[in-house]
């Protein structure tokens, strides 16, 4: 990746400074400062720094200047980086802020406290501080341009600012291809994870997205089966991975007679309602089959007794690759307190797993003669009759669909 001032400024413009803390993690920088927060209304910058370095007053004549020295030599876009060596005392107020909006600056970052904060709140630009104090400042200017820490953070002039409502985070310019490539992964990790979550996947599709927004991109194996278009999806390439597995069983297994498959439209039944978990768990595996089906995957919804109607609507579908069929635990379940039901696990030629879930019997009132036994007894206990038992197939790769 490569780019001008520009392009990376306007690449963080929509960048919250969480997304660029994970970016510096991955790679092992530091640049989040202290307790410097905004003070008004006006609460993001994207900007690069110049800076201003105060110490403690020698009584000598100053022979830089003062703050207006810094914000007039500063170039009009640029943030002014106040380091005051976070006094408890004021550094600036009203006048200094004017001064500064009137340069054409993006905002001033202190890590002093600052004063006249009624009129900085009314004021549409951005003013970050670590609080407010009516104590005078016993400082002077020591640094115009130069390195400063502020807040705890390093900074250079020319360095990558973004400030919002969480904080201020400093990007070295050395480092801003970098992070910029970071911040594009964990951006679209981001929004795999929100989808994720509003979907309910499984914790396991969860847990692989937060090892992924954890690791840098350049450090995580290339899995070619999850490439697309050069890059990584996870969300929906979890979703991708499974519908291949499942398509590939369906192509060489279901129907070898036949030249091509599919040649029509495939229906996958569903147990349940509409807008369920499960139900919007297979709509979402559905739209990335029907791309490696070349046929629309239809989801046929037969909810009722408990899944019963659907499981049985499964198993006693034509055998010609045409009805497939979504199930889960309740097969269990249904086989155990419906003895006349059509099904039971091995009814079924399981293609793939996509989600475990974990189930546990209890139900001390159990006679003995039954082969499943009480859960509450410590010896003697049997595993469930073979019907009973969930095959799994494994693909290649350690997913299943």
């Amino acid at each position: 990746m490569s780019g001008s001032q520009d392009e990376f400024l306007r690449k963080l413009e929509n960048v919250e400074t969480g997304v660029v803390t994970d970016a510096l993690s991955r790679l092992g920088l530091s640049g989040w400062m202290d307790a410097v927060l905004p003070l008004g209304h006006a609460q993001r910058i994207v900007a690069r720094a110049t800076t201003a370095k105060f110490a403690p007053r020698s009584g000598a004549p100053s022979q830089i200047g003062n703050i207006y020295t810094a914000i007039r030599g500063a170039t009009p876009g640029s943030v002014l980086i106040v380091d005051s060596g976070c006094t408890d005392r004021w550094l600036l107020g009203e006048n200094v802020a004017h001064a500064a909006y009137f340069q054409g600056l993006a905002g001033i970052i202190s890590d002093s406290m600052v004063r006249d904060v009624a009129q900085l709140k009314a004021m549409d630009f951005p003013v970050f501080a670590r609080g407010i104090s009516v104590r005078p400042p016993e400082l002077e200017m020591a640094g115009i341009d130069v390195a400063v820490e502020c807040g705890g953070a390093q900074v250079r002039p020319g360095d990558y600012i973004v400030a919002d409502a969480d904080g201020v985070v400093v990007v070295p310019q050395s480092q801003i291809e970098r992070v910029m490539v970071e911040i594009a992964d964990l951006e679209q990790l981001e929004k795999d994870q929100e989808l994720a979550l509003a979907e309910q996947a499984p914790l396991e599709v969860i847990n692989e997205l937060l090892r992924r927004k954890k690791t840098p991109k350049a450090q995580r194996p290339p899995r070619p089966e999850l490439m697309e278009n050069g890059g990584e999806n996870s969300m929906n390439n979890l979703f991708k991975k499974a519908a291949m597995a499942c398509v590939a069983v369906l192509a060489l297994g279901a129907l070898p007679a036949m030249a091509e498959y599919p040649e029509k439209p495939v229906e996958m039944v569903v147990p349940y309602a509409p807008g369920g978990s499960t139900d919007v768990l297979a709509r979402k595996f559905a739209q990335y089959a029907e791309k490696y089906l070349g046929q629309p995957l239809v989801v046929v919804n037969k909810p009722g007794a408990g899944g019963q109607l659907g499981f049985t609507a499964i198993a006693t579908a034509k055998a010609d690759g045409y009805t497939i069929g979504w199930i889960n635990s309740g097969i269990i379940t249904n086989a155990i307190t419906r003895p006349d039901v059509k099904f039971s696990v091995d009814t079924y030629d399981m293609i793939a797993n996509l989600v475990t879930d974990p189930v546990c019997f209890q139900s001390p009132g159990i006679p003995t003669s039954t082969p499943l036994k009480s859960s509450s007894r410590p010896r003697g206990r049997k595993r469930l009759p073979s019907a009973m038992r969930r095959r799994r197939r494994r693909f290649p790769g350690g997913s299943s669909a």
